[in-house]
């Protein structure tokens, strides 16, 4: 069965989804069905972790870990998500996730599917996070197991600590809400227990995606649990995607698009000159030579940004393909635009949200929506945001 197949075969199978949010880490595999062709795939995996992370070193992107997955892990993340999607086991999920704030111990697992990854991942994939601090980024290969935060309990519990922050600090606004959301989103993603990680893939729609695209290439078989340092100097306003077309530094976008951040305008020619001079000093000799000459890379400022010359990293390599997010650039309508072929303009050509968006709660998906609104009400400020 092809991968397109398979997504088709999940829609009849009736899998619950897990509200994928605007995915602007790496490429969407759903919503996107015409353009699921072999070309595609293999354009995804060769835009894998495990493709680029020894190119660019610990100086330009975070230290990382590699835990190895087999294709039998594989199926069982794969079954582990199918259970969860069941409407006979919703009531389990929901009952775990909310006794997530509760409980700082190892997770007991939910099926025979987490407890077998439980035992022969777990000890391998804790001793990496020990060994970047107990602190970590993890995904797989391809993606990070986002959408699933919700079903975890990770967003509720992150985004609680968020909104509390600012309940106490300020007035409340809908661009506050959306700051808070975004960083709940961000620190969601930052693991300290194995059985977390494990958890969270498991629930997560995306991975049941990549392990069946990787499942149908075992020719090329190299998937990984990717453990990455966490860095404490990164916030969610410092993100940028970045596009490059035949080697050449074309357009860079702020990453979390939705959200209004008063220093961006501030400093946006400050920070057009540090990514652009980071690509040409560092990017450019290793993507030209090692066949990235088209693809879509993933930027953070770290630190101080009132230095000259303040800390670029790398936090991820995507395709040059339509279904990567194209933040606040069109692929339908600007695609000459990211190609750098469009005539009177300057490049890169740089985008940043440059006021307060009405309209950008709504872009929030469901599932976390819920979970939002739930901790709002909780804190005593239902009804402020609407």
């Amino acid at each position: 069965m092809s991968f397109l197949d398979a997504i088709k075969n999940q829609k009849k199978q009736g899998l619950r989804k897990t509200n994928i949010e605007n995915d602007l880490s790496a490429p969407k595999l759903e919503g996107c069905m015409d353009e699921i062709t072999p070309a595609y795939e293999f354009s995804v995996l060769d835009c894998n972790i495990e493709q680029w992370v020894h190119l660019l070193g610990p100086k330009l992107t975070f230290a990382t870990e590699f835990v190895p997955l087999t294709p039998h892990h594989a199926r069982l993340l794969m079954d582990a998500y199918v259970w969860s999607t069941a409407l006979e086991n919703e009531e389990k999920v929901q009952a775990a996730a909310l006794a997530y704030e509760d409980s700082g111990a190892k997770l007991e697992p939910l099926n025979h599917f987490e407890d077998e990854l439980f035992q022969t991942l777990g000890a391998d994939i804790q001793a990496a996070m020990d060994k970047m601090g107990g602190s970590s980024f993890v995904k797989t290969s391809s993606r990070s197991a986002k959408d699933s935060a919700s079903r975890t309990g990770m967003f509720r519990h992150v985004y609680k600590s968020s909104l509390q922050r600012l309940i106490s600090s300020k007035s409340l606004t809908k661009n506050d809400k959306m700051k808070a959301l975004c960083e709940a989103e961000m620190f969601s993603l930052r693991y300290r227990d194995a059985s977390r990680v494990i958890r969270a893939l498991t629930l997560s729609e995306r991975i049941w995606q990549d392990m069946k695209l990787a499942l149908g290439h075992v020719d090329r078989w190299k998937e990984n649990v990717v453990v990455r340092k966490w860095e404490e100097g990164l916030s969610v306003d410092m993100e940028f995607r970045t596009f490059v077309h035949n080697n050449k530094f074309t357009a860079i976008s702020q990453y979390a698009y939705n959200l209004y951040s008063p220093r961006l305008p501030t400093h946006l020619a400050h920070i057009a000159k540090t990514l652009t001079s980071f690509f040409q000093t560092h990017l450019h000799p290793i993507l030209s030579t090692n066949n990235f000459s088209k693809c879509v890379v993933d930027l953070a400022i770290v630190g101080d940004l009132s230095v000259p010359d303040p800390k670029v990293m790398v936090i991820e390599i995507n395709p040059f393909w339509e279904t990567t997010d194209g933040a606040l650039f069109s692929w339908t309508k600007e695609r000459d635009l990211l190609e750098g072929k469009r005539e009177g303009f300057e490049y890169p050509v740089v985008r940043i949200t440059e006021r307060p968006l009405e309209g950008a709660l709504v872009m929030v998906p469901a599932g976390w929506k819920k979970v939002a609104e739930e901790v709002e009400r909780e804190c005593g400020v239902d009804g402020v945001f609407k």
